[in-house]
């Protein structure tokens, strides 16, 4: 048997179980001092995790990247792989990854609708762009909250403007395209040739008690896995378009090391 995966990358959810039927599980579950892998066995683990606490010394990398120029790749590369990756495609240029900065985005319970708008926009004129063209590159929209998708979809459906591309030029011109917005979880096994990323945080006003700028809170626990997808969904562009700087980040935030390497 062969499995294979990537454990620095989202973990699979628990398929609708609740944490009431995950203890029950639990008490099912043979003695870890009988079977080490028994914890593994879990639905909030996959194949596999069981295959690698199974048999540590029988893992390979597999090292060739063959979806992302080497720009694009080039920052998971170095963040989450020790830089151990072999991009094989040829470089995409000095455009293939763009960070947007918007000063007057602002994000709320409902999300940054300045960050939507812009890209919105954005993947819009690639659309129209394309009726011109004999080529055409699919889209995908990761959003870093659900709110945020939400809007992202409202923003883009209820748009008179791909209501007139439709009725211009057909809905296949819009159908080719397959714009697909979701959440980084949303997005694992898939890619667009361009991917624009919709941080959503923006810091928040005032100044903290000793007079330092107030920073956004530090992404916990696993997000960098969440970041590590949506970093590598991009076939040949990726844009980020964010409502906040460097400096309202704290030095170890993920957001921070991301955003230093671009």
């Amino acid at each position: 048997v062969l499995a294979v995966g990537d454990n620095k990358q989202v973990s699979p959810s628990q398929v609708g179980l609740s944490d009431e039927r995950i203890r029950s599980l639990k008490t099912m579950l043979p003695n870890s001092k009988t079977v080490s892998t028994a914890e593994q066995l879990l639905p909030e683990h996959s194949f596999f995790d069981l295959f690698k606490t199974s048999f540590p010394k029988s893992c390979a990398l597999l090292k060739e990247h063959y979806r992302s120029v080497p720009e694009i790749i080039a920052i998971s590369n170095e963040l989450f792989y020790l830089s151990k990756l072999e991009p094989l495609r040829l470089s995409g240029g000095s455009n293939a990854v763009k960070d947007i900065y918007l000063k007057e985005g602002k994000a709320d319970k409902n999300g940054d609708q300045t960050e939507a708008e812009r890209i919105v926009k954005m993947a819009l004129d690639k659309v129209e762009a394309s009726v011109k063209e004999e080529t055409y590159q699919t889209i995908g929209i990761i959003c870093l909250t659900q709110e945020q998708c939400k809007l992202m979809k409202k923003t883009l459906y209820d748009s008179d403007r791909i209501e007139s591309l439709i009725q211009n030029h057909g809905a296949e011109v819009v159908d080719r395209h397959k714009i697909f917005i979701g959440t980084a979880k949303e997005f694992q096994g898939h890619e667009r040739c361009v991917v624009y990323l919709s941080l959503v945080h923006s810091p928040k006003i005032g100044k903290g008690k000793e007079g330092k700028l107030l920073k956004l809170p530090i992404e916990q626990g696993d997000s960098w896995k969440s970041w590590n997808v949506a970093l590598t969904r991009a076939r040949d562009e990726m844009i980020l378009c964010r409502s906040y700087r460097i400096k309202d980040l704290h030095i170890s935030d993920i957001r921070q090391q991301i955003l230093r390497r671009i």
